[in-house]
């Protein structure tokens, strides 16, 4: 998992969690840039240069018009999991708590794109017939349990 710590302008703390390996070829996601694009941040995939709203999971494309007008930008939904998360403070220290539960949205597929990588990345098989590790041994029940990160 990537997750993804902002300070926004108001002074106050963002927290996002996507999927580690970037949806289209597994690439380390950790290894990207955050930048702004059109109003989105982004997380840019290290190896092909794909824009990952953190906000959404969300790819962000640049669409630049054969006829030379402005650029225009695209929002291609269901492509890197976000994963919901917590933040809480005691005694001084910050703590993150990942709830790695399948989100869905309105116009978001239940199995997404990146699902593909993050089940490799915790030792399970891509195939759909095999139902050993991956998220059911990592889980128990088809999802990943609660993951807490002090600060």
């Amino acid at each position: 998992m990537v997750l993804v710590l902002l300070q926004t302008k108001e002074q106050k703390a963002e927290v996002h969690c996507l999927d580690g390996r970037c949806y289209h070829a597994g690439a380390p996601l950790d290894l990207g840039d955050i930048e702004d694009v059109n109003g989105h941040t982004c997380i840019r995939c290290p190896w092909h240069s794909y824009k990952i709203d953190v906000g959404t999971g969300n790819r962000i494309v640049e669409h630049y018009p054969i006829d030379g007008s402005s650029v225009k930008y695209i929002t291609k939904p269901g492509c890197q999991r976000k994963h919901s998360v917590q933040v809480e403070q005691q005694s001084g220290d910050i703590y993150v708590i990942l709830h790695e539960t399948i989100q869905t949205e309105k116009d978001e597929p239940i199995i997404i794109k990146s699902d593909y990588y993050a089940r490799k990345q915790i030792g399970g098989s891509s195939s759909d017939d095999d139902d050993e590790g991956g998220l059911t041994q990592a889980g128990g029940s088809g999802q990943c349990k609660t993951i807490t990160i002090k600060f």
